[in-house]
């Protein structure tokens, strides 16, 4: 094993976690549990030199091997569903990790328990170290299915999982083939797809991290920058506003823009070909309101009319938020009772019996 190309992985693995820790976009759960499975990566890499060490506090981290799978499925959902809450059946995914670590401080002084063997198959031991890529390979799996469906904004975090999933076949290939060419590779592999996942995650304006357009620089030197979505005093002028307003109303009623759930402020602004912050003062001086008030209500609107057309009979309510550019069924719930005052279903239910009322 090359010990530098390993110890370069992990380093990479503890940056890149802390890069994520650091983030504070809408998906901030998301970026934090797959901080955690990064994070524990490099520790696993790590733990390659560490095996054969007899301290407690050493051995005990290899317990955190356990949670590789649950953090990164948590992260994947988390990234789908940006509404999604914590779950108790969510504990579930973290029963193995605390059945090992309670096993293994009862025998900290005798070794570890990821040595023990569990059977042999012809000449080979499985041990229960073993076991650990096999669940990750299956929660990648599931991971993977999480994203059928949610649209090309996820392109990116589909990488990501590939990316995974080759680093989790040689780990595969290591504890149960030890095929001698996969073997040798195996560190550069490691280390090749770490600055890959590293690619995805940190790649401007991609779907792991979205990023806000930077806007630009103050002639004045040392001045702060207002957040994207403040209002400020803007370069537009009366006559820009006026240009800016129609191509917003085209934009938003001709070509329905908001009917794309990948939908952001920055890609409203490269649209519109002005900044992120002028966008926002666009929409606040011509409606009032803000980007995420404007896009709400026009999508509320949009699942109104599919809900009292023909549409409502060939689609479930999933299928009618993400019809109306709803990236969960959670977001369209809350802002559609927050506009109507009623449920969808309560709101359907009103229009059948208007309509059995009018035959």
């Amino acid at each position: 094993m090359n010990i530098f190309l390993m110890s370069l992985a992990s380093g990479a693995c503890f940056l890149l976690g802390f890069l994520l820790l650091l983030q504070q976009e809408e998906r901030r759960p998301a970026f934090r549990w797959l901080a955690f499975f990064i994070l524990i990566m490099g520790i696993a890499f790590l733990g390659i030199y560490w095996t054969g060490a007899q301290y407690g506090w050493v051995a005990s981290l290899n317990s955190l091997q356990f949670l590789l799978a649950p953090c990164l499925l948590l992260g994947v959902s988390h990234f789908a569903d940006k509404d999604r809450l914590f779950r108790k059946k969510d504990i579930l995914h973290f029963l193995p990790f605390v059945l090992y670590w309670v096993a293994d401080l009862s025998i900290a002084a005798k070794g570890t328990l990821l040595s023990l063997k569990l059977f042999s198959i012809g000449s080979a031991d499985l041990l229960l170290r073993d076991i650990l890529p096999v669940q990750l390979l299956i929660y990648i799996a599931c991971a993977y299915r999480m994203l059928r469906g949610k649209g090309q904004g996820k392109g990116r975090m589909r990488y990501l999982l590939l990316t995974l999933l080759l680093i989790t076949l040689f780990w595969i290939n290591d504890a149960l083939f030890g095929i001698g060419f996969l073997m040798k590779v195996m560190p550069l592999a490691y280390t090749g797809s770490v600055f890959l996942l590293a690619y995805f995650v940190l790649k401007g304006r991609s779907d792991v991290i979205p990023t806000t357009e930077s806007p630009t620089p103050s002639l004045s030197a040392g001045k702060e920058e207002p957040e994207a979505n403040t209002p400020r005093a803007s370069r537009l002028d009366r006559q820009q506003l006026s240009l800016l307003s129609g191509r917003l109303e085209i934009l938003m009623t001709g070509e329905k823009i908001f009917l794309d759930n990948e939908l952001s402020l920055p890609q409203l602004a490269e649209r519109l070909g002005i900044s992120v912050h002028d966008t926002s003062y666009l929409i606040n001086e011509a409606t009032g309101n803000s980007y995420h008030h404007l896009v709400n209500s026009r999508r509320v609107e949009e699942a109104k009319r599919l809900l009292s057309s023909g549409e409502a009979g060939r689609l479930n309510m999933v299928g009618i938020a993400f019809a109306a550019g709803f990236n969960s069924k959670t977001a369209f719930n809350t802002a559609f009772k927050k506009w109507t005052g009623l449920s969808p279903t309560a709101f359907r239910q009103e229009m059948d019996r208007e309509k059995c009322s009018d035959g």
